[in-house]
């Protein structure tokens, strides 16, 4: 193997052979892969909570009880949780 050309330069290294990962077997799912649902990027930020028209705000925004946002629909607001639907699928938000 020549390591310098016929002009006195060193040849670059040959190719380091490329890492092919894996594909996942039947069943298997990529998690980096995986796009987030409706409700991963919900952030509950606060509640002003009235029992005649209680309000939340999620990721900024100021919704009631009927309000869509994002397509989730504002379920119920109490005093330490605001539930969020979509398609038959409840989730509860809980302030820290």
């Amino acid at each position: 193997m020549a390591t310098a050309a016929t002009n006195g330069t060193a040849l670059p290294p040959p190719a380091a052979a490329a890492k092919v990962q894996p594909a996942p077997a039947a069943g298997e799912t990529n998690v980096s892969a995986a796009t987030p649902g409706p409700f991963d990027n919900i952030r509950l930020q606060g509640i002003f909570y009235r029992t005649g028209s209680p309000l939340a705000i999620i990721n900024g925004k100021t919704v009631g009880v009927g309000d869509l946002y994002h397509g989730l629909r504002v379920v119920a607001i109490d005093r330490h949780s605001v539930t969020l639907a979509l398609d038959g699928e409840q989730k509860i938000f809980k302030l820290n």
